[in-house]
């Protein structure tokens, strides 16, 4: 009991004064708290977790296992989780008839009792999911492929309740919402890992997380330009930073289409479809142009072709300041920012007599042209 506390002391430390904190002192911190999150000692698990989280570039180089404390953490969410839950739903009440009865002050003084036990059970509990939600988050901030990896793997696991893997994938929304500008350049890990339970060959996985990837698309399809779903068809396209549009068919849970051309490798900025899901725009700030897509079925020769799309019409456009890169690839932050708040693109409405596409580029400029 004394060696935890001076741990956790030094842990402290080590998350005021990182600088402070030896290599050797960090392995053994960490040793400890590891051990107090494992096996979920009352006292300092709770504890253990915040530090943890709070330090976690202190502490990250000596965790021999951050999938495994992921997964912990958020069967640890889960289960306190569950704690609250119970608790809400069985907190005994005085009944105003119990005044006649001789033993109401008795009752009152059990009720009393009982209710502040109950009241410190679910605020240990919130407590728990609040330390180890934080964790998470600091984990996957600096180590966001790592996470998606452990999560996503979690939201297939069919050995638990509906609710965790709500838990699981509320999680990835809460990463991408903390960092859009880093989770940007892994949108296609992030939209696979919500699409994958969703595969109708798992009947009782897709049921149970129906619900909550359907969110978690929304989501991802309001807050970032570069992902567009088109409702009758169930087809989403998601931009790449590699310049590709990969297209999900989410009726089946997997991959229809690949979008690419060799002229045009910048990352795309934003994608969208026509009203009836045949045809699909993107524009790539990088390249300065719009290209527009072949999204339909294409019928028997467009099953020989395969998964491989073509590209139907690029239109050129005037390089822009905001979205020059001098380094191919490589997408500057202050462009991306950009990109995020103000690229839109949308077809013309179906009773326009021409076909246009209206563009608001990343520096705010509405640019309108016309299509083939």
């Amino acid at each position: 009991m004394e060696e935890a506390k001076f741990v956790v002391v030094l842990g402290m430390l080590g998350v005021t004064y990182p600088e402070h904190i030896s290599p050797s002192a960090a392995k053994i911190v960490v040793g400890v708290f590891l051990h107090h999150i494992y096996t979920r000692t009352m006292t300092f698990s709770t504890v253990a977790t915040e530090l943890i989280g709070k330090g976690f570039s202190l502490w990250r180089p000596h965790i021999p296992d951050i999938p495994r404390l992921l997964r912990h953490l958020l069967q640890m969410i889960h289960s306190n989780r569950s704690v609250k839950t119970k608790h809400a739903t069985t907190v005994p009440s005085s009944s105003p008839h119990d005044s006649n009865n001789n033993n109401n002050d008795d009752n009152r003084g059990r009720t009393s009792r009982e209710n502040f036990e109950i009241e410190e059970k679910k605020a240990a509990a919130a407590s728990a999911v609040a330390s180890a939600r934080h964790a998470l988050m600091e984990a996957g901030t600096t180590q966001p492929l790592v996470f998606m990896s452990a999560v996503g793997h979690e939201v297939l696991r069919q050995d638990m309740g509906a609710y965790y893997h709500k838990t699981c994938l509320n999680c990835i929304v809460q990463l991408v919402k903390n960092n859009p500008q880093t989770m940007v350049r892994h949108l296609s890990v992030v939209v696979e890992a919500v699409i994958r339970p969703l595969y109708p060959g798992e009947p009782v996985l897709r049921k149970m997380c129906l619900v909550a990837s359907t969110t978690a698309l929304h989501d991802l399809v309001k807050r970032f330009p570069m992902v567009a779903f088109h409702q009758e068809t169930q087809r989403l396209a998601c931009g790449t930073m590699a310049g590709r549009i990969v297209l999900y068919d989410l009726r089946t849970a997997t991959k229809w289409r690949i979008l690419e051309s060799r002229d045009c490798t910048g990352s795309i900025s934003v994608v969208t479809f026509n009203n009836d899901g045949s045809l699909l725009a993107s524009y790539s700030a990088e390249d300065a142009c719009i290209s527009t897509w072949t999204a339909g079925s294409g019928g028997f020769l467009g099953g020989i072709l395969g998964m491989q799309g073509r590209r139907k019409q690029k239109i050129d456009l005037t390089p822009s300041l905001h979205g020059s890169s001098s380094d191919p690839g490589h997408v500057p932050e202050s462009m991306m920012s950009n990109v995020l708040q103000h690229c839109r693109l949308q077809f013309s409405s179906r009773q326009s007599r021409t076909k246009q596409l209206k563009l608001r580029r990343e520096d705010g400029q509405i640019v309108t042209v016309g299509l083939k």
